[in-house]
């Protein structure tokens, strides 16, 4: 009888990575990266030292994320690198079935899938990919950094796509608190508590997940000043309650979302990069297949980064 696979959610963010460069009165201006570079880089990885778990420096540079292991890592074609990276876990000890006692001391290694993209202006995307809850790629991306050719030093950005994650999203729920209870609470569908209002779909006839669809999710992403009054307009408009943008501090919507289910933060600050759902197999150890998640992470990059760029 073949072993049962944990089945999570496979994902990837996208970031890019711009060289500062000092200039005088100017201060630090961007200057593109070319494609010796990127050749460089390539090399660079290339030559990077396997992890020594003897080797006590670097052990630490893992445990605190300054450094990655790679391996697996090719020349896709003259802009893209595809490989993998090792994250690192440690800090709290646990007991395994098969190994018994785990140390806290001990580093977990896991493998993640990533892609490196030179763009036309001079940018290089950086794809990491997740599995469930696991990932990261502040590791990944220090990474990179120290091993970028050149002078200057490397500036991180994330790409944040206004609600691309939740395009297929279906609200079952959404939850308003406010600064002051409401004065006016008069629809049968909500519970309210200390300022809190939630209403949700009721039936599969009451049209909830297009009105939150069409009148919320637009606005993930853009101003909070804006999302507010996005909040507010469809209470009011659905005669849910009246209610100023200003008195709103907080709003989730729980959705389905890729199969599962998921809490939006619509007010939550858009630092933080879009994950985008990619469906690749597993392999026996529980990991996405290399190939195929090469291909979906090439695909993810041509269909929603560079295809919503003018300058990749």
């Amino acid at each position: 009888m073949a072993k049962p696979k944990k089945k999570e959610t496979v994902s990837v963010s996208f970031h890019y990575l711009v060289r500062m460069v000092a200039n005088g009165e100017k201060g630090a201006v961007p200057v593109a990266f070319t494609s010796s570079d990127f050749d460089a880089l390539f090399a660079a990885i290339q030559a990077k030292a396997p992890f020594d778990p003897n080797d006590e420096e670097a052990a630490d540079r893992i445990r605190y994320r300054s450094d990655a292991p790679m391996e697996n890592v090719i020349r896709v074609d003259d802009r893209t690198v595809f490989g993998t990276y090792k994250g690192s876990y440690w800090g709290h000890a646990y007991d395994n079935t098969m190994r018994g006692r785990i140390p806290a001391e001990s580093i977990s290694l896991r493998p993640f899938h990533f892609l490196l993209y030179l763009s036309k202006s001079g940018r290089i995307y950086l794809a990491s990919q997740y599995l469930g809850q696991f990932g990261g790629y502040s590791a990944l991306q220090r990474t990179i950094s120290d091993l970028m050719p050149g002078s200057g030093f490397i500036m991180p950005h994330s790409v944040r796509l206004d609600g691309a994650s939740y395009k297929n999203a279906q609200a079952k729920e959404v939850k308003v608190t406010f600064a002051e209870k409401p004065a006016s609470l008069a629809a049968p569908n909500k519970l309210t508590s200390a300022g809190m209002i939630a209403f949700r779909k009721m039936s599969k006839e009451d049209g909830f997940e297009a009105e939150v669809a069409k009148k919320l999710f637009p606005f993930l992403g853009r101003p909070k000043n804006e999302m507010r009054k996005a909040i507010a307009v469809m209470l009011n408009e659905s005669s849910l309650m009246e209610v100023s943008e200003s008195d709103i501090i907080d709003c989730t919507v729980l959705a389905k979302v890729n199969g599962g289910t998921k809490t939006i933060y619509m007010l939550e600050g858009g630092n933080f990069a879009t994950k985008f759902h990619i469906d690749v197999k597993v392999d026996d150890d529980g990991h996405p297949e290399y190939d195929q998640t090469k291909i979906a992470i090439l695909e993810v990059l041509r269909e929603e980064i560079i295809s919503r760029s003018s300058d990749v």
